[in-house]
């Protein structure tokens, strides 16, 4: 009897262990599922104006809507996307009416189409966006508060 006192009382623990886990792992799914349909409730929501005084807990996924002009400053991230394959995310600088300058995501283009013609920006291409605001933006939107413009760029420096 002694010999099975060793693996009765692993087995006890290791199901206890195994039952905490998986009521953590429930828990954590409901959690989940409430962010979730927080963002929904957020990206679902009308567009608004961009807020004057940007908050990133609270504004995160907002819809703006902006009018503005699409300027020639750009900048082209590296990267890839799953079945696209390599190329660029092409972020442009976009001048509110009020004079806001602030970081507009144009997209993602393959590499042998990065070249192609976009819409021109000289004079500089007034367009009005719709779109959500993300953790990203907020933190190039405030950046370019604090400093009262981006500055220009490069063209040499302008691929990440």
């Amino acid at each position: 009897m002694k010999k099975y006192i060793a693996p009765i009382v692993f087995g006890a623990v290791g199901a206890a262990i195994l039952f905490t886990l998986g009521a953590w792992q429930f828990q954590r799914m409901q959690w989940k599922k409430g962010v979730l349909e927080q963002i929904d409730r957020v990206i679902l929501a009308d567009p608004v104006a961009l807020p004057e005084n940007i908050n990133k807990a609270q504004h995160q996924f907002l819809p703006v809507k902006l009018s503005g002009a699409i300027t020639e400053d750009e900048i082209d991230v590296l990267g890839s996307v799953k079945k696209i394959g390599p190329g660029y995310r092409i972020i442009s600088a976009f001048v509110t009416d009020d004079g806001r300058r602030i970081m507009l995501d144009r997209g993602y283009v393959v590499t042998r189409a990065k070249e192609a013609l976009r819409p021109a920006t000289v004079p500089p291409l007034l367009v009005t966006c719709i779109g959500p605001m993300k953790k990203a933006a907020l933190f190039l939107i405030l950046i370019s508060k604090r400093i009262s413009g981006l500055p220009a760029i490069s063209p040499r420096w302008r691929q990440f």
